[in-house]
């Protein structure tokens, strides 16, 4: 796979709902809408053929930076802090995004 460095910024925060305009790259901005997990009581297991281990999750945190935008397919996690956007998940049928571990960082400051 090509890995591309992209700044994603929010281009404008709007609606009562938390509705989303966010810029990925030039050709890419998503309209991000707030997302609902199906049930209250949400349970990840992770293991193999040997052992099992169950999370249980805290679904109104989840929802809190769960978005999706229905154009492109994309269902992604918003955070923000400080100014700064992180956004991990799938942008599109071909496409994912994760912040970057080290500084990467534009000439803007913003963290890929």
């Amino acid at each position: 796979p090509v890995e591309e460095f992209v700044y994603p910024r929010i281009l404008e925060a709007r609606g009562v709902n938390g509705e989303k305009l966010l810029h990925i790259r030039q050709g890419l901005t998503l309209s991000l809408e707030k997302s609902k997990v199906l049930s209250e009581n949400f349970i990840f297991t992770k293991g193999d053929d040997v052992s099992n281990s169950n999370s249980y999750l805290n679904v109104k945190e989840i929802e809190e930076s769960l978005y999706h935008d229905r154009k492109h397919g994309s269902s992604v996690v918003v955070q923000e802090s400080n100014g700064y956007v992180q956004v991990t998940g799938i942008l599109t049928d071909t496409l994912s995004i994760e912040p970057v571990l080290s500084n990467q960082r534009s000439k803007d400051g913003i963290v890929a």
